[in-house]
């Protein structure tokens, strides 16, 4: 993922599902939604897996966030996003469009944007119970 200087004007990043209080608009989320499905029938060893993740543009500015999701739509598929995924044996799929969510909040509009990604992501794990 790339490192939080590289968000535009340093936006904080928070997870979902976090609790306590949230950042001033604008922020952005993340949230892994499916904890990953495998990718082969029988592969234990370094298994393919298919996780899913939004990444969701926070605001009282609909342009803005308009232009956030949009944003966070390409990121993750840029050349230094992709090196950098890659390191951990990750691969991002051509995002999804979230539906639009936006709400009125007593007095005021919050307006979301964002991105549903596919990544696939090789586990690592080793069979280790047929030893020799």
């Amino acid at each position: 993922m790339p490192k939080t200087k590289d968000y535009p004007n340093g936006l904080p990043i928070v997870n979902e599902l976090r609790q306590g209080d949230l950042p001033p608009f604008p922020y952005i989320t993340y949230y892994m939604y499916d904890d990953g499905e495998s990718t082969t029938f029988s592969d234990i060893d370094d298994e393919i897996l298919d996780v899913g993740i939004y990444l969701k543009a926070y605001g009282d500015n609909q342009n803005q966030v308009k232009n956030l999701g949009a944003w966070l739509r390409k990121v993750l598929l840029t050349k230094g996003a992709t090196d950098d995924l890659m390191k951990h044996s990750i691969v991002a799929q051509r995002p999804g469009v979230l539906p639009n969510v936006n709400q009125y909040l007593n007095a005021d509009w919050e307006f979301q944007s964002g991105a549903d990604y596919r990544l696939q992501v090789q586990d690592n794990f080793k069979d280790k119970t047929e030893e020799e």
